[in-house]
This record gives structure tokens, sequence and C-alpha cells, in this order.
């Protein structure tokens, strides 16, 4: 039985008080997250279990950007999380190869793209400028490669880290959003998890003293490019 974003977005609208919440909830009245909503509508059991037909790293990103206290609102958080579910039904049995190119893509997303903001936003701009000037990661060698010079750029963050904390909330946006993208490439190939992973430590320390409760307008458009590396946006 498939379900439609129409229907959907129905059940969101009808049931589940027009929006989703971050967290787990124990039913309905207490609200849902993107997979309680999936599963309410499809009659199933209550809970944010994978559904048989979504690939497991994808389940676990969608879960990722719904907990993220980054949303301006929780209406964007439905607006752009419900479409990108109903994408992600039938990539459970994706070959080894499209499991590949999504890992790498995410891996490039997290490394040239959203750790190097929240660097430039911590005013580590020389440390940006290595992660951004790497070459697309499109190959196994080139993950490779990115994942030791973005161990390099984190040790480095890290130890800026330690000395000086004068950050803004957009390198938190950005620490949240490489921290899904790492996340979704941990069930595929080393090289390109692990690149992303040092992209994400560096995000993270760039971020260390942002203001957490600050949803910068970055966000979103950190989310869109990691929903179009996983294939859950156009």
């Amino acid at each position: 039985m498939s379900i439609t974003l129409e229907e959907l977005q129905a059940v969101v609208a009808d049931k589940l008080g027009g929006t989703l919440k971050a967290g787990g909830h124990r039913g309905p009245a207490d609200g849902a997250c993107v997979w309680e909503a999936y599963n309410l509508a499809r009659g199933k059991e209550w809970g944010a279990n994978c559904p048989d037909c979504v690939a497991p790293e994808l389940h676990s990103l969608l879960i990722r950007l719904n907990d993220s206290p980054r949303w301006a609102s929780a209406e964007e958080r439905t607006e752009v999380l419900l479409p990108a579910a109903i994408r992600a039904l039938g990539t459970r049995n994706e070959g080894a190869e499209a499991k590949l190119a999504r890992a790498l893509r995410l891996a490039d997303v997290a490394v040239r793209r959203i750790a190097p903001a929240a660097l430039d936003a911590a005013k580590l701009h020389e440390l940006a400028r290595r992660l951004r000037d790497l070459p697309e990661i499109t190959t196994r060698e080139l993950a490779a490669s990115a994942r030791d010079v973005a161990r390099e750029v984190a040790d480095a963050a890290y130890a800026y880290a330690a000395a000086a904390y004068a950050y803004a909330g957009a390198a938190a946006d950005a620490a949240y959003a490489a921290d899904a993208a790492y996340a979704a490439a941990a069930y595929a190939y080393a090289a390109a998890y692990a690149a992303a992973a040092y992209a994400y430590a560096a995000a993270y320390a760039a971020a260390a003293d942002a203001a957490a409760a600050y949803a910068g307008a970055a966000w979103r458009g950190y989310v869109n490019d990691i929903l179009r590396a996983a294939g859950l946006a156009d």
C-alpha cells in the first residue's frame, strides 16, 4: 500500500495538530515526528520505526533533521520533511552503486559546503578555504583524500576553539547540518563516512560556543543541500 504526499499531509493536519514535533511521542495526542506521522498514516504500530521500504540511512537522516532545534518554526519543519519522507519510499533495495553515490554526495556537501561555512563564521577562513578548495568528492579515492584533509582541519579547529570562542549562530547551523550529513553517510562506505565525520568535527568545533537557540537563516539552505544530495529533494 502506497501513500501520497497529500494523504500524509492530511493525516498531520487532521490528527496531529498540523505540524511535526521534535523527539519521540507516546501517541498522536502528544504530536509526532516525521516517521511517527508516516506510520500513523499507513495504519502501522505507533512509533518512529523505519518503514520496510526506506533505506535505514535515510530514515536516520530525517530523524536527525526532524529533531534539530535549528528550524525557524514547526511549520517549516513540516513543510520540508513530509515531501522528503515520501521521496525516501522505495530506497531500501537500492543497489550498492546507488548507495555509494549517495554517500559520496553527502560527504561532499558536508566537507566542501557546510563545514567551510561554519569555519568562516568562526573567522577560521584559511581552514575553510582548505576544505572548500578540495575537488568534488565523486570517488572512493577522492573521499579518502578529503578524509585526511578534513581530519587535519578538524584538529586545527579544535585547537583554536580551546583558545578562543567568538563564534556566531551561523556556525551552529552548519554544525547541526554537517552532523546530519555525516550520519546519513554512515551506512555506506568508510572513506565517505570518515570524510563527512571529520567535516562535522570541524563544524562542531567552530560552533562550540554558538547560541544553540538561534535559528539562523542558513539552516534551511544547508538542509536543502543535504536533501538534494540524499536524493530526497529537487
